[in-house]
């Protein structure tokens, strides 16, 4: 049995030289058996850079940039992604693992009720999956309902919430989907509420 030590971010395991052989010492498979302390844990990891921070100034209405939000999974693992088309747009897609979450950075001038609408493109195999939007200790939950494809989308009103001024974080989660995937994000729209 080998010992796995972490030494400066690699990981090395005693016993084994510290760079393979230049050919196999047979053909039979290898297996490398690794005794760990504890049950491994893996913390939600993002993929790609930090969210970039956007700008709620007091009165406006904000398309959010999805490019400007961070993807994480809790598997550290994202198939979820930014797929960017030819016209220019941007969307979210192949959202095909539960608790994919995508989280947006805000900088709220004022705090006060938005109205929170999601643009959703979706097909067939990506309908009645349920997602929630959270902020600020709250949660507004909803569904997906076919629109005639992910590339079809239709706005819907999710629900409002209260901002709190200052540094915020809104985030998207996909909670369960009971046919394999979830719905295409094509905009999120927060509007004050006057």
């Amino acid at each position: 049995t080998a010992k796995a030590s972490v030494d400066q971010g690699d990981l090395r395991i005693d016993g084994l030289p510290s760079s393979p052989p230049s050919s196999p010492p047979s053909a039979a498979p290898a297996v490398v058996r690794l005794d760990f302390a504890g049950a491994p844990r893996i913390k939600a990891k993002s993929v790609g850079p930090a969210a970039k921070r956007i700008r709620l100034a007091a009165g406006e209405t904000v398309s959010l940039p999805l490019d400007a939000a961070a993807l994480s999974s809790p598997d550290g693992y994202c198939l979820h992604r930014i797929k960017r088309h030819p016209d220019g747009r941007a969307t979210l897609g192949f959202f095909i693992k539960p608790q994919a979450e995508v989280v947006w950075s805000l900088q709220v001038e004022r705090a006060g009720w938005y109205d929170l609408f999601a643009d959703l493109g979706t097909m067939e195999i990506q309908s009645d999956a349920e997602f929630a939007f959270r902020a600020c200790g709250q949660e507004l939950r909803g569904r997906t309902v076919l629109t005639g494809g992910y590339d079809k989308p239709k706005r819907m009103k999710v629900g409002r919430l209260r901002l709190k001024k200052g540094k915020q974080a809104l985030a998207f989660r996909v909670l369960n989907m009971p046919k394999s995937c979830s719905s295409d994000v094509h905009a999120v729209v927060l509007r004050p509420v006057v």
